[in-house]
């Protein structure tokens, strides 16, 4: 028996659109994707973009694991996706305070758990590093952690808390998560 999506899920999914209908964004591309079956999935993929990009950069592989079955959720982080005619005298307005981000995580992790019994959370770039983050910060509520190209190194770090050794491991744990799920 399926059991049907929690009816404020939909509600906040369909309010994050409509939020994202205001801002002013670059394009299409950059709005949150959002591919929900009707009911509760096995498994819900949170993909988080790059610095400076959009869920545009996991639109491919988010479809192909909701064609699996999947429940996929890859919002805009904050600050993303702004048009403009952004340079190096005028940047976009990019939140460099890492507690929004870490907030932005904690919101999506807990969207994610009432979409799949397993949570796998995925990021390309500085999405990888934010994965490794929420992976880390919450090892009990996350199932599988994909990281392509993540940021690890430099004293600004999200991992720096983390001894050298622990971030080295880091990577045998996170790839053994996705090879035996």
């Amino acid at each position: 028996m399926k059991v049907a999506i929690p009816t404020n899920t939909a509600e906040t999914l369909e309010q994050v659109h409509q939020l994202e209908s205001t801002l002013g964004l670059k394009n299409e591309a950059c709005r949150s994707k959002f591919l929900i079956h009707p009911y509760f999935t096995s498994k819900v993929f949170l993909f988080l973009h790059g610095f400076t990009a959009g869920p545009y950069q996991f639109g491919p592989l988010g479809q192909a694991f909701f064609n699996n079955g999947y429940n996929v959720l890859i919002p805009l982080q904050p600050g993303h996706g702004h048009s403009g005619n952004w340079n190096r005298q005028n940047p976009p307005p990019l939140p460099t305070d890492i507690e929004i981000y870490q907030q932005f995580l904690l919101k999506w992790l807990q969207i994610a758990k009432t979409l799949g019994q397993q949570v796998v959370i995925g990021g390309l770039s500085t999405g990888g590093t934010l994965a490794a983050w929420l992976a880390l910060e919450h090892p009990q509520e996350i199932d599988a952690t994909l990281l392509f190209t993540p940021y690890l190194g430099s004293r600004y770090s999200l991992a720096q808390p983390y001894p050298q050794h622990l971030r080295n491991l880091l990577f045998f744990f996170l790839a053994q998560s996705v090879v035996n799920s």
